[in-house]
């Protein structure tokens, strides 16, 4: 079952992970860890709680943790490299990040040049460390990961929430993650808003603005995506018969899903197979319901190393004007 609730871990540095992924889509997911993304090449649309936004090549964007996010590429698959972080990373010098949510998940307008600049080049650099190991490295990266939020938390709005809001935050998390549990585990059967609602002992009505607030679209309009995510992925890279990928999907018939694969995909289910196999699209698949391909170590070593070479001695200039900044100010 493609959980909607993503488990992160972190087998190299404690409360961090790093990599680099190329996207065509991923569905909308939330974990327990903040996490900064920079995109390397390429462009993507990015919904998140009512908010949308589009990302292009050079662009910082920052999810607060629990922060149900999606990722649409707009055109060819785009390259992000992404930073997720438990808010214990500092726990013992700034124990209030662990409550703090950030307003805006865009960062550009609200750093400034030289800041936005020095945030994505110690982001760069960051990872190039992550993935080289060198003696020390845990060193520099925890550096480099306190100076990158020390800047966030100084220049991004964000607020701290009490105690009381911060336990009514996880109570949210966790009902939203039985519903998509819920959903995970029955897409192919009759799911109606109501059983939904009288599990969770709640009206409809709530329950639909709540699907609404968190995930940025309706019940109705979620369920279908789902739906045809593993439609796809079941045309894309099986040879079932396509009544048998309606029963399993939670179609009605034949002709929904082929109207449904015309209006997502502009071609039938029948078409989208010899498309896919040609372009050889299952190669791409992360799993049923993403569609995105995370680089190897060697490859994100390699990609990072290009990309620092741009970055390299902005990021040393940047540095020293950073520093006199500082200085010039106290």
């Amino acid at each position: 079952m493609g959980r909607e609730y993503e488990l992160v871990m972190h087998p190299r540095l404690k409360h961090i992970c790093c990599f680099v992924v190329e996207i065509d889509y991923r569905t909308p997911h939330l974990h327990r860890e903040m996490e900064l993304s920079l995109i390397l090449s390429g462009a993507l649309s990015v919904s998140t709680q009512g908010q949308s936004s589009r990302l292009q090549e050079g662009d910082l964007a920052l999810f607060n943790a629990n922060q149900v996010h999606e990722y649409h590429a707009d055109g060819a698959p785009a390259r992000m490299l992404c930073i997720q972080v438990t808010p214990q990373f500092c726990h013992d010098s700034f124990p209030s990040l662990q409550n703090t949510r950030f307003s805006d998940f865009c960062l550009r307008e609200h750093l400034g040049a030289k800041e936005y600049a020095l945030c994505r080049a110690m982001a760069v650099e960051f990872a190039y460390r992550y993935c080289r190991r060198d003696f020390g490295y845990e060193l520099e990266c925890d550096a480099l990961l306190r100076l990158i939020f020390s800047i966030l938390v100084r220049r991004v709005p964000s607020r701290v929430l009490p105690d009381g809001e911060s336990g009514r935050s996880r109570e949210r998390v966790e009902r939203l993650n039985r519903i998509l549990d819920y959903i995970d585990a029955n897409y192919m059967n009759k799911i109606q808003l109501g059983d939904l609602a009288q599990s969770e002992g709640i009206s409809t009505y709530y329950l639909s603005h709540f699907f609404t607030d968190n995930l940025n679209c309706s019940f109705q309009s979620y369920l279908f995506q789902v739906r045809m995510r593993h439609a796809r992925a079941l045309v894309a890279s099986t040879d079932k018969k396509l009544i048998d990928v309606c029963l399993e999907c939670g179609f009605s018939d034949y002709r929904y899903l082929n109207r449904a694969f015309q209006q997502q995909f502009g071609c039938t289910p029948n078409e989208y197979r010899s498309l896919s196999r040609q372009a050889g699209d299952e190669a791409r698949e992360g799993g049923i319901g993403s569609v995105e391909r995370f680089l190897t170590e060697q490859e994100m070593l390699a990609e990072l190393k290009a990309y620092r070479q741009t970055h390299a001695a902005a990021f040393e200039a940047l540095l020293r004007l950073f520093s006199e900044d500082e200085t010039a100010t106290s």
